[in-house]
This record gives structure tokens, sequence and C-alpha cells, in this order.
């Protein structure tokens, strides 16, 4: 079960100080490319389901991860099932066979911290702007958000949706 808040943010740096000022730990940063996959009908979007293809490139590594997230069961904190693995390149061509097509893409970049006992991703995504993501169970997340200043920048939507709307 993946459980995360999203939060808009104006200064990255910023939050990034506050992480490794309260003993938090950079624990990298790479840029990632994201492909969300649907049938001709949209059935994943309009059942808040998701099939995605992110490439992950740190220097001259390249890693390729299939994602599905299930129905997201609450409004503020994204709580969902989430299955994510490593797949080797031709992936794309398989998705095609299940009639799979891609319906959206979107590049960030990301660095990722631990704090206390959550996973902060710091992102700057391409053409939406910059943001904080808090995975960690319900309470840390509320914890994380509020000693980094992030509580009043609740962003409900994913980006998928923020790149639908744009």
């Amino acid at each position: 079960m993946e459980v995360e808040a999203k939060y808009r943010v104006d200064d990255l740096q910023k939050v990034a100080k506050a992480i490794l000022t309260g003993k938090g730990k950079h624990l990298g940063t790479y840029k990632e490319l994201n492909r969300i996959f649907d049938s001709k009908g949209e059935y994943f979007y309009n059942n808040d389901r998701l099939v995605r293809l992110r490439t992950i490139s740190e220097g001259d590594k390249t890693l390729s991860l299939f994602t599905f997230k299930g129905k997201n069961r609450s409004e503020d904190i994204h709580k969902r099932v989430e299955i994510e693995f490593r797949v080797p390149k031709y992936t794309q061509k398989i998705l095609h066979l299940f009639g799979l097509t891609e319906h959206l893409r979107y590049e960030k970049n990301r660095s990722v911290y631990r704090y206390r006992s959550a996973e902060v991703f710091l992102d700057e995504v391409k053409g939406l702007g910059t943001f904080v993501e808090v995975e960690g169970d319900e309470d840390t997340i509320h914890l994380v958000a509020s000693e980094l200043g992030l509580n009043a920048k609740l962003e409900p939507l994913t980006y998928a949706e923020l790149i639908r709307k744009a």
C-alpha cells in the first residue's frame, strides 16, 4: 500500500535545507521520464487507476520500472495499492500487445531524502512547477509536512491529473 501526500512549493532548496538541518539524509538525484498508458476507452483513467512506465536516468545509468497504481482510497493523503518492478526496455511493446498506448508523458528532476521514517521527494516537473512528496505512514506524513512547513500547500491531484488539466 502506497501512502503519500504531495505539496506545491516555491523553493525546493529551502525544503532541502530544512530536511538536512533536521538530520535528514540526501539519498540521490536523478531524472525521470514517466509515460502513462491506457486503453482506447481510457479504462484505467476512468476507474482511478494508473499504468506507468518510468525511466530513471542517473549519469550514464538507466533503469526502467513498470508501475500499477490502484484506486485512491483517501482525499488528502493518497492511499492505494502500488505494484512496481524493474522491466526490460521492450516492455512498451508488450503493453501495446495488450491494447495499451501512451496517453501522456511528463519529465521531472527528483531528489530523494530520508527524513524521520519517511521518504521525501523534491520534484521539479517540467511544465508544472515544483513539488514535495512525502511517503510513509499517515502520522509521519503529517509530522514531516508540519516540520517542513508544507501543510497549507497540499496538492490533491496526481502528476498525471495535473498534466491532463494543463
